[in-house]
């Protein structure tokens, strides 16, 4: 799995997700929890764990994601 990401004055603006990967739920569900949300691993774990990511993707923690997404 890879993430696209734009990032504009600290905001992610737009996201994609690229790749093969097993999930619960689309990937369009994963993009639109990061839209909006500041380029922070705290933020994006709250936007993960707000839209009931955690554990979606392969069984990948919301931390594990997060980390994934910011570092």
């Amino acid at each position: 799995m890879q993430f696209k990401l734009d990032v504009q004055k600290g905001l992610i603006r737009d996201a994609a997700v690229y790749g093969d990967f097993f999930s619960t739920l689309d990937a369009d569900t994963l993009c639109a929890a990061l839209m909006g949300c500041p380029y922070e691993r705290g933020a994006v774990l709250a936007a993960l764990r707000s839209h009931g990511i955690d554990g979606a993707v392969y069984r990948i923690s919301a931390e594990e994601l997060a980390s994934v997404v910011v570092d």
